[in-house]
């Protein structure tokens, strides 16, 4: 038998040693400098044409034992990663949740602390009420881990987004998304949905085939303001102007003089 014939052999009687991913002895220990804080850092914008891949890059890493998926922090799409992915849809459908917070039930100890008292009687709250502070970001949460894998369908509190290129793909995809939320136990506004149209208004966006455009209510909005009299309207004033920032030419220069007012040293008239 040759050299290399032998070293064949050899390496195949030892072939899973060039299978998965090694597991030495032991674990490693990383010393923290006490002196510095933790950090959290945002997610890094990923193009849409790659997102898939780093997905199932994600996902092969969970299934090897490489990463473990941990309590998530909230993310909000943002409106340009939404007008990329509904890049080519013909098909618009929107469904609201019914009583959104109220479709999550609260532990007896989390109850007991939403009390409150009428001429009728005390009572205190079973499912999630309106007003606690973080009320909008536990649904939120909850209604992403529902719709979580899904393509096509987007979701921010109690608004759902769902879309598809063709109307056969929309359909695919609406009956799939409905069949999950009833396995959810989520319930859904009859009076709120809207079903394969071609334009809908989402997160305060008009999206349609064409693309993204104003929203109408919004610039009648900004147009009815009355003019600022204080640095805090100003402020306001900015913040609703700012959403129509990408539809006017020369936006940031033609409001320096405006943001200039804001600066601690200037005195506004």
């Amino acid at each position: 038998m040759s050299v290399e014939k032998s070293a064949e052999s050899i390496l195949k009687e030892n072939s899973d040693l060039f299978e998965g991913i090694g597991e030495l002895e032991g674990y490693h220990h990383i010393e923290l400098n006490k002196s510095i804080n933790p950090v959290i850092h945002p997610p890094r914008r990923v193009p849409v044409a790659l997102q898939e891949r780093l997905k199932s890059e994600i996902e092969r890493m969970e299934k090897l034992g490489i990463v473990e998926k941990k309590r998530e922090h909230i993310i909000l799409r943002r409106q340009e990663e939404i007008t990329a992915k509904l890049a080519g849809a013909k098909y618009l459908s929107k469904l609201d949740a019914s009583s959104g917070f109220w479709n999550i039930k609260l532990d007896d100890e989390s109850s007991n602390l939403c009390m409150f008292n009428t001429p009728f009687g005390r009572f205190k709250f079973l499912r999630l009420p309106f007003g606690i502070k973080s009320a909008s970001k536990v649904f939120h949460k909850a209604v992403c881990k529902i719709l979580e894998g899904f393509n096509g369908v987007e979701s921010f509190i109690d608004n759902i987004l769902e879309w598809g290129c063709t109307k056969e793909e929309h359909d695919k995809i609406l009956k799939e998304v409905l069949e999950q939320i009833r396995t959810a136990n989520l319930k859904l506004r009859r009076d709120k949905y809207k079903i394969g149209i071609s334009e809908v208004t989402y997160f305060g966006h008009r999206y349609k085939r064409e693309g993204l455009k104003i929203d109408d209510n919004k610039v009648k909005a900004i147009t009815e303001m009355k003019s600022p009299t204080s640095k805090k309207e100003l402020e306001r004033f900015l913040g609703m102007v700012t959403y129509i920032a990408k539809f006017v030419p020369k936006f940031s220069s033609n409001t320096a003089v405006l943001r200039d007012l804001l600066k601690k040293d200037v005195l506004f008239q």
